[in-house]
Formats: structure tokens, sequence, C-alpha cells
């Protein structure tokens, strides 16, 4: 997340460690955030006009649907259609669906995604999934995108929150982190994700935003910046890591 707030990516969470007692019970280190969602600690537009998906494989939310180019797992996370009636409920998921997809086929057909998609915030997005090796792309799981409103040309779906790391860091599948080598390729591994994310990534208009925003993160000293905290903040959190050890 400090990668991300660095980076400028739009609604980033902001972390708090923090030890839970209860009754006096120790129960462990916990990380404090907020909720991802379309509210006003998180995206904060009308839930109304907004849209709130999230790709992942768990594909367990009430209302879904597959994508037709590249068979994306899209949960609707907000709003929550349960509370329209019928007809609303499928007029809106049908919008949504047909909304998504216009970008998919723009993606798919390598034309020019601008018009559909904040290519400045993918940027910021890709950016830190890349810097930390976050595979949760390839699958994809935990990948949220957002509308600020369905049913205007001049909003665009944007990138974010970030959210779930499980599968970075050099993560090897078997529990361990920091096990794969640093000059891995984000996208060296799982199907209907990797495939979206390289699309993305091939892309010409996307690849020129990339190009502005990595050179900004550098001209800026951001990596330097980030030693110094990931220092600092292993300070603040070594009693409790062994405390947990313990």
């Amino acid at each position: 997340m400090k990668v991300g707030q660095l980076a400028n990516v739009p609604y980033t969470n902001h972390i708090i460690p923090v030890e839970l007692y209860i009754n006096d019970e120790y129960m462990g280190s916990y990380m404090f955030t907020e909720h991802v969602g379309l509210s006003n600690n998180s995206v904060d537009v009308d839930e109304d006009l907004a849209y709130l998906l999230e790709l992942d494989t768990y594909y367990d939310e009430d209302y879904k649907f597959r994508s037709e180019k590249y068979n994306l797992p899209v949960n609707i996370k907000d709003p929550d259609l349960s509370d329209y009636d019928e007809l609303q409920r499928d007029t809106k998921l049908n919008a949504i669906k047909a909304d998504f997809q216009t970008f998919e086929d723009a993606l798919y057909n390598n034309e020019e995604i601008g018009e559909y998609l904040d290519l400045d915030a993918a940027a910021r997005f890709i950016l830190v999934n890349e810097l930390v090796l976050n595979k949760e792309l390839c699958h994809p799981k935990s990948t949220f995108l957002w509308k600020g409103d369905l049913y205007s040309d001049e909003s665009k779906i944007t990138f974010g929150p970030l959210w779930d790391f499980d599968w970075g860091f050099g993560y090897q599948d078997k529990g361990n982190y920091f096990e794969i080598d640093y000059r891995t390729q984000l996208l060296s591994m799982g199907t209907e994700g990797r495939n979206f994310f390289q699309a993305l990534m091939n892309n010409e208009d996307f690849q020129k935003h990339y190009y502005k925003v990595w050179k900004e993160f550098n001209d800026n000293g951001y990596n330097e910046e980030i030693k110094e905290f990931i220092s600092d903040y292993y300070s603040f959190v070594e009693a409790s890591s062994h405390k947990i050890g313990a």
C-alpha cells in the first residue's frame, strides 16, 4: 500500500499494524485497513451510478458473469443488486456486463482503449504489482476495477483499489515468500488473467502511459524511499513478530 500511495494509485488503502487482545487474551498481530467498496472511505463515488467489479477465480458472488474474449471471472461487488427488484436488477446487470465487454472487445482487438479505460490509473496499478511481483493478476484473484458513472461516456473503467498480495513478494505456492527470482516476469503463470493483462501490457496506448509513470516513479526517487520505509517498518513491528514466534 505504501508503494501504491507513492505511485498515486486512486483510492489506495492505508494499513496500520495492530496487536489484538480480546478480554486481555493476546490473539496475534493483524493489519487494520479500510473495507474496499463504494463508500466514502474507499471508492468515493455515487453508488447509484457507479459499479465495482472484482476479477477473481473464486467466482463466488451472487451476481457475476464470464467475459466473452478472455473468459474472465467478473464478480459484481457493488452495488448490491439484491436491493433491486427483478427488472431493475436484470437491467443493471446487463448494462454492467455490456459496458465491461465493450472495453474487453477493444483490448482484444488491439484497438485504442483510452476511450474506455483510465490509462494513467491502469499504468500506476500495474507498476505496483510489478514492483512487488504480485501474481494475483495471473489467476486473476482479488483484482478490482470500478467506474464512476455507468451511464456516462466521459466516465472510464479504473483499476483499483489495490488489494491482497498473498501471491506477491516471491511467493512459491508452498507458503513461503522471497523464493522466486526477482527478475521473473510478472505474467509467468495463470491463464485467463495472464492473457488479459498481457494484452493490456502489449497495447500501444497503455505502453506510452506506463513508460511515463515508470519514469516518474524513478525520477522522484521513490525506490530509495521504499527501502527506507521497509527498514522503518521492520523496526516498528519487530517486537510483535517475536511475540508471534513465541
